[in-house]
């Protein structure tokens, strides 16, 4: 079953999330959403044409009131009917948080927030739990609804490399509070022994293809440094033109020398 821990899901719904904003990006000139909360569906339009780039269902994980500087999970939101699909079937979820002590997954009131980045890392984590492909930041009159987008059409087609896995392991250092150790190893799955993986310093290698990327971890698990190890591509071998034989030549090699 999965968790409501958020080194589980963190790296994986960053990288989702980019893929999902260059797919838009990369099919239409400019985009806009549209949000049903009552049916739980989300839509992205191109404006003037009106095509529709994709639309999902989404959960309403919560709303993020930046005036106030507050948090408040769908589930607990007196507009919101229990019956709207947005948040209907998240029952499961504020069950299995009580179970392990997460209080704050079913919190009734509004929770004051140091930054924006505690609703958002709630939301990955909510997200991940429901198995959602990323999550979209919908900001309307003040308001920020944090959505777990379950579908998305090139989901099958994503293929990660070295490069984007070093960014958005880069990213989401920087943005949440957790154990990278932890985070990374849930996003690239075990180290590779085949590069020289060492549990007695914290320096472990994750293989793409023939290239590697190296952390090095602190005994507490984060971050102390990233680097990879990228093959240089071969030179190619220039053949030279070889000298023109001269006719003589051609024919004496041809025939043999006459006597």
């Amino acid at each position: 079953m999965p968790s409501l821990k958020l080194e589980d899901h963190a790296f994986r719904l960053l990288e989702n999330e980019q893929t999902a904003l260059a797919f838009l990006n990369r099919t239409a000139h400019s985009w806009v959403w549209e949000l049903d909360l009552p049916g739980g569906e989300i839509l992205f339009r191109e404006p003037g044409t009106g095509r529709i780039l994709f639309s999902s269902p989404v959960k309403l994980i919560g709303t993020y009131d930046q005036q106030l500087g507050t948090f408040l999970f769908g589930w607990s939101d007196p507009a919101i009917p229990e019956d709207w699909k947005c948040v209907a079937s998240l029952a499961k979820m504020r069950v299995m948080a009580r179970g392990a002590g997460l209080e704050i997954f079913d919190s009734p009131e509004p929770i004051t927030l140091s930054t924006p980045t505690q609703a958002q890392g709630w939301a990955l984590a909510s997200a991940g739990y429901l198995e959602a492909f990323s999550v979209f930041e919908a900001r309307q009159g003040g308001k920020t609804q944090l959505l777990a987008v379950e579908y998305f059409p090139d989901s099958g087609l994503v293929q990660r490399d070295i490069h984007i896995a070093l960014n958005i392991i880069e990213e989401g250092k920087l943005r949440f509070s957790l154990n990278h150790r932890q985070a990374v190893e849930a996003y690239l799955g075990s180290p590779s022994t085949a590069g020289g993986s060492n549990l007695a310093d914290e320096t472990l290698y994750w293989r793409f293809g023939d290239s590697l990327l190296r952390i090095q971890f602190a005994h507490h698990g984060q971050i102390i440094s990233m680097n990879t190890e990228i093959p240089q591509p071969a030179e190619e071998l220039v053949e030279l033109p070889q000298e023109a034989e001269s006719k003589p030549r051609f024919l004496g090699r041809l025939f043999g020398k006459r006597r």
